[in-house]
């Protein structure tokens, strides 16, 4: 695992559940929840796979996945016991493919730093958080004193405060965005102890394209 990547360690799991926690002593959010379970029947309420042909399809298709889960994880702890440094690297190519599935914001970003002729990588997997965008040398090729990183979030996975109000979310995956905002603090924090200079330009910065302000002043100020 790349250095400083965070693990789902049990501390860091407290610390998400007490925002969690916290968040439920909220006397509004906590009344937003129950109204918006409220009145909800499970579809399947009362039917088993012996009544009901949907119920009999996904019950075989959870067992179909238990199973070849548990094949995959035996064949993958197999191949790394046999050849360590193969198996990671293996991992590592296809961890490499998904990070190059491209947003649209993305693109946009690329686009615009090729467009004023800045030089970077992309999808950088060394580097904990995959970073978007690397930026390491000025416009005379010499090294930068602080690397630049930039990252294009998306507004709603990554918990855009100036977008979306936490009462007008999907109840269903609010949790799982305030684990994404916890570990995006903890990823800006540890990239810049170790000497980075970090950015996060929002989606709706693209939209209202403000961002190529936002990069303009990169450049300006760091010579790009």
């Amino acid at each position: 695992m790349p250095p400083g990547i965070y693990e789902r360690t049990p501390e860091i799991r407290d610390q998400i559940a007490s925002k969690i926690k916290a968040l439920w002593k909220n006397k509004k959010y906590k009344t937003h929840m129950i109204d918006a379970h409220k009145g909800q029947v499970a579809w399947n309420t009362g039917l088993t796979k012996d009544t009901d042909e949907r119920v009999r399809k996904l019950s075989e298709d959870e067992d179909r996945k238990e199973k070849i889960g548990k094949f995959s994880k035996t064949v993958k702890l197999q191949q790394r016991n046999e050849d360590p440094h193969a198996f990671y690297e293996h991992m590592r190519k296809m961890r490499s493919k998904q990070a190059n599935n491209n947003s649209k914001i993305e693109q946009d970003l690329r686009s615009y730093l090729n467009y004023k002729y800045v030089e970077h990588l992309t999808n950088v997997f060394k580097i904990e958080g995959i970073p978007d965008v690397l930026i390491i040398n000025n416009k005379s090729g010499n090294l930068l004193l602080k690397p630049i990183i930039i990252f294009a979030d998306g507004c709603y996975w990554h918990g855009c405060r100036k977008c979306y109000n936490i009462f007008e979310m999907n109840y269903n995956y609010f949790e799982k965005i305030i684990e994404v905002r916890h570990y995006d603090k903890l990823t800006t924090l540890s990239l810049k102890n170790r000497g980075f200079e970090v950015f996060r330009i929002w989606e709706h910065d693209f939209k209202n394209k403000k961002y190529k302000n936002i990069i303009n002043k990169i450049i300006k100020d760091n010579k790009l």
